[in-house]
């Protein structure tokens, strides 16, 4: 009930919820505030039989005073009283200077006034008052927008009061207290509302409310918002029309409808227990449109409904799930982090999954510290968990893509491949897997440099500085093997078509190797210019074009060595036990091996001193 005057007596009756509750207990207590007192004053003279009345009072407004501003002053004239609603209780009167404690008629109720000579009241005070923001409490707050409404201690009880109380002040921030729903007709742009807690705040968006450009702060959030709005530290239970950031937010039961450009969940995580699938956190993309950020999440989530292909989504996870619903039917989506993926996604969606789960901790991923390259496997990308030995890939260049993506320097390959001119092989060691027929035939122009070779059947071209280990070098129908420069241990070269070696770099070690062939042929050892070692090697052998001026030392541990006539330089130091034949045109044989059946046709020169190869340091 409002304030009334009785025109007979001239009384001014004040009802008791007409002012503001300060406090209940263990006395109640309430504020009048005369601005707003002479203000509904004013109004009851303005109406029809108000206006024949004499006036109620005189005010004074706020005035400045050498830098001060003094307080208003309102003042009862013309024979007025003031009767407040009787009971047991105060009021404090606040904001002016005031005669109203003289013309009150006494009940039980205790009136308080607060003048004194140097009231003063001024803008800074009122503005400090509201500590930056205006309070809302629906349950506790008054309508109007008089000061000090829509402070903390005063809160207003409704959203038209509160912008407006906001936009006279200068603020863009609205605290609720409690819960409160936006009404149907609110259109709310550049806010931002803090509630109390997640707990204490609950904050209803309308449907047909247009919210726009807000930040929502601690509190429970759930309904439709309309574009661009933030959301941080909040728990959310169902929200449509997410078009901006989700910060540091508990995602609850109720589906998250996305719309607009980009929404991006950050530091995010479901705040429903695990177990329930039918109730998982879930985020739907509305068809499709909405590109998708999801970074640091953690616990489970469910994406449904895209049937567009063309959006971004990539999803970053610190632990938990993440299932792509059998309705994700197109769109491509990449999930890395730690945790599990469970794709259900249908038609032309692909799922690229770069997460660490349980299952390939437990198996270290790449087994062994490489990529698995099989003969006849189905999968041919890089996609994780291609390449791996559950996944073995299908092709050479994804081979080294995937080593090249997950640093790792070895590929294990099983069956016949050919590395081409546009591998780069640098750096990764090829082993073959279990069985014997496993062939890598290396083309022209393939990058070697400090790769390794193992346990495989090798011909073709090398590329550059290799190290060659158990391996068979060249086979019928696969022709010789080129450009061999390195070291090639515990090897066999079988086939007479032999080891030619590059005209250039480090020369060539060969440790621990045979030179077999079938029906005991001649393998040549085409030194093509360079100088190169024999080390405990066996079989027929013939040593053609050793034109360099290094010295070079042949030890074998049996078999037949032949000088070609094509050895024109330096100097060959010859251990070991062999059957040589020297048909040298220059260089200079030195035998020191244990067989005596030499034949020689230009006789060497003999040395007392120990040569030692170039290339004795190749590792």
């Amino acid at each position: 009930m409002p304030i009334s005057i009785d025109w007979g007596t001239q009384v001014i009756s004040i009802p008791r919820s007409d002012m503001i509750l300060l406090q209940s207990v263990p006395t109640e207590i309430r504020e009048l505030d005369l601005n707003s007192f002479r203000l509904e004053l004013k109004d009851i003279e303005d109406s029809t039989l108000g206006m024949t009345q004499p006036t109620t009072h005189n005010h004074v407004a706020p005035i400045g005073v050498g830098g001060v501003t003094l307080a208003r002053v309102v003042e009862l004239i013309n024979g007025y009283t003031v009767t407040f609603e009787d009971g047991q209780y105060a009021v404090n009167l606040s904001g002016a200077n005031t005669n109203l404690a003289d013309k009150v008629n006494v009940n039980q109720v205790s009136v308080r006034s607060s003048n004194s000579a140097g009231l003063v009241q001024t803008s800074e005070i009122e503005y400090s008052s509201f500590q930056n923001a205006v309070t809302i409490d629906i349950v506790n707050g008054k309508s109007g927008q008089a000061y000090p409404l829509g402070t903390a201690q005063f809160p207003v009880n409704n959203l038209t009061d509160a912008k407006f109380i906001s936009q006279l002040r200068g603020f863009d921030v609205i605290k609720i207290k409690g819960n409160f729903t936006f009404e149907t007709t609110d259109i709310i742009d550049n806010f931002e509302f803090i509630g109390q807690s997640s707990t204490k705040t609950y904050i209803g968006l309308t449907d047909e409310a247009s919210i726009t450009n807000c930040v929502f702060r601690n509190a429970t959030v759930s309904g439709f918002l309309d574009g661009n709005n933030n959301l941080t530290h909040c728990r959310i239970e169902g929200i449509d029309y997410v078009d901006g950031n989700v910060e540091n937010c508990e995602i609850g039961i109720g589906d998250i409808v996305l719309n607009g450009e980009l929404a991006s969940f950050i530091n995010c995580y479901s705040g429903v227990p695990g177990g329930q699938a039918e109730q998982t956190a879930t985020i739907d993309l509305s068809g499709g449109g909405t590109n998708l950020i999801i970074r640091n999440y953690t616990g489970g989530m469910k994406l449904i409904n895209n049937a567009v292909g063309d959006d971004n989504v990539s999803i970053d996870i610190l632990s938990g799930q993440i299932v792509f619903d059998s309705t994700i039917t197109a769109g491509t989506y990449t999930v890395r982090g730690i945790g599990k993926v469970v794709d259900n996604s249908s038609g032309t969606a692909v799922v690229n999954v770069e997460v660490l789960d349980s299952q390939n901790i437990n198996r270290t991923t790449f087994t062994d510290g490489g990529v698995y390259l099989q003969q006849g496997a189905i999968d041919s990308t890089v996609t994780y968990p291609h390449g791996t030995p559950a996944h073995p890939i299908n092709n050479m260049a994804t081979a080294i893509a995937i080593a090249r993506r997950e640093g790792l320097t070895k590929i294990f390959l099983s069956g016949f491949f050919m590395a081409l001119a546009t591998d780069d092989l640098s750096g990764i060691t090829v082993i073959g897997g279990s069985g014997s027929g496993n062939v890598l035939l290396l083309q022209a122009g393939v990058n070697t440099v400090s790769s390794g070779f193992e346990k495989l059947i090798l011909a073709g071209q090398l590329g550059g500085l290799s190290r060659i280990v158990n391996c068979i070098l060249g086979a019928n129908g696969l022709g010789a093997f080129t450009e061999c420069e390195g070291r090639v241990v515990d090897s066999i070269i079988n086939t007479a078509a032999g080891i030619t070696q590059k005209t250039t770099g480090a020369g060539t070690l060969f440790e621990n190797c045979s030179f077999i062939t079938p029906n005991d042929l001649q393998v040549t050892v085409n030194a093509n210019g360079k100088a190169f070692s024999l080390r405990k090697c066996t079989g027929h052998i013939i040593i053609s074009n050793a034109t360099s001026v290094e010295a070079q030392e042949l030890n074998l541990q049996g078999g037949r060595l032949e000088i070609d006539a094509s050895c024109t330089t330096g100097s060959f130091y010859i251990s070991g036990d062999t059957s040589l034949t020297n048909n040298t045109g220059g260089t200079t044989v030195i035998d020191a091996s244990t067989n005596s059946s030499l034949t020689t046709v230009n006789e060497g020169v003999k040395k007392a001193s120990l040569l030692i190869p170039h290339n004795e340091d190749l590792t």
